[in-house]
């Protein structure tokens, strides 16, 4: 126990989430983080829909998936899950790119090295719940 104890307070996140220069953070080298931005995942593009709606069905979209929104601001969101047996917390980011119609998003563990697939599945989990609230919305 005391080496899985040391293991988890070494492979902290080394930073708190934000834009750096406009953008969403690069992930570390380690398996426990998804970015658009770094082409591990697509964007969601928003299509038809205005930038706002669109913001805004993402943000009902996290908070339907158990996220809790922590900031909300112009074209950045930052929000928290919990794991559901460690509770461990998890960092999800949104950036709304308006120009090229589409929302950037980013998943990252704050401990431990691999998630198991954890934040890949969680952003396509919100990928998919979004869609379904924009085509309620048609």
């Amino acid at each position: 126990m005391l080496c899985f104890a040391w293991f988890i307070k070494n492979a902290q996140a080394e930073s708190a989430p934000g834009l750096v220069d406009g953008h969403l953070k690069n992930c570390p080298g380690s398996p426990n983080c998804v970015n658009s931005e770094q082409d591990d995942i697509e964007p969601i593009a928003f299509g038809d829909l205005s930038a706002d709606e669109a913001w805004q069905k993402l943000q009902q979209a996290i908070s339907g998936e158990g996220g809790e929104l922590k900031s909300v601001s112009g074209d950045y969101l930052w929000a928290i899950f919990k794991t559901p047996m460690l509770r461990f917390t998890d960092d999800v980011e949104a950036r709304l790119d308006s120009g090229n119609r589409q929302i950037h998003l980013r998943s990252a563990s704050r401990v431990g090295y691999s998630d198991f697939g954890t934040n890949r599945r969680r952003l396509e989990s919100i990928k998919n719940r979004y869609q379904r609230l924009s085509k309620a919305a048609d």
